[in-house]
């Protein structure tokens, strides 16, 4: 109840505060007020290029994290084996985290389609993370139950089954938690920059071509919540599928 009572205070004081700075500068252009952006929200919902955006984006980023996850699941299995193959998969690693996502999106534009570039953007970042995760974890669980495996070897698939990938649920879970909104804000970028024919990206690039800002802020806000619910939706899965 104390954390449901903490976001209605912060949401309560940040609507204030953003009013009355509305107010104060008396400018739509560069800041418009909360009832014209709630508005201009609500409007939304009302128009088939709402919900078109809206599910074009939600399956750029469930495609993106879902491959993201699969593959580099995939991969830390396979290096965790293969000492030569996890020293230059490493290599590569530490140049996908150094390159700004800016730079990776215009590249690829240069190279593969608008549509496609927003899905391995998300994927060009959620995979280090996922990757970095599962390995630092099979690491850890080598470690602790070396012994005990070394006096009951088992075949590598039967340990995947039944040894590795239950002690990975923290791991996995961590890494699903981190990059829900990740993915969220890389697709979107991706989108604005990449000028995607339909997604929440190409509408606010278009809300900012026509100096529409309380459309940009409202657009912004859906995309706070989206990451909200799909963050609360997940935690409720995971928990309950692990409780079970």
């Amino acid at each position: 109840m104390k954390k449901y009572y903490s976001w209605l205070i912060f949401i309560f004081v940040f609507f204030t505060v953003w009013q009355i700075a509305s107010i104060l500068i008396d400018n739509s252009f560069i800041l418009p007020s909360v009832i014209t952006v709630l508005k201009d929200f609500l409007s939304f919902f009302y128009t088939k290029t709402f919900y078109h955006a809206t599910y074009y984006t939600l399956i750029r980023v469930f495609t993106g994290i879902f491959f993201s996850f699969l593959i580099g699941v995939l991969f830390a299995f396979l290096c965790f084996k293969n000492r030569l193959f996890s020293d230059i998969l490493s290599k590569l690693i530490i140049i996908l985290k150094s390159l700004p996502n800016v730079s990776i999106i215009i590249l690829l534009l240069f190279w593969i389609s608008r549509e496609l570039t927003v899905f391995v953007v998300i994927f060009l970042l959620l995979f280090p993370i996922v990757y970095e995760n599962v390995s630092v974890s099979l690491q850890a669980i080598q470690k602790k139950w070396k012994e005990v495996l070394f006096i009951y070897p088992q075949p590598y698939t039967r340990l995947i089954k039944e040894v590795y990938l239950p002690l990975l649920k923290p791991a996995i879970v961590s890494s699903l938690l981190n990059c829900c909104s990740l993915a969220f804000k890389a697709g979107v970028m991706a989108e604005i920059l990449g000028q995607v024919q339909n997604g929440i990206g190409r509408q606010i690039q278009y809300c900012r071509v026509n100096f529409e800002l309380s459309k940009v802020i409202a657009w912004t806000i859906w995309i706070v919540i989206l990451v909200f619910l799909f963050d609360s939706l997940l935690k409720f899965l995971l928990k309950k599928t692990f409780d079970d």
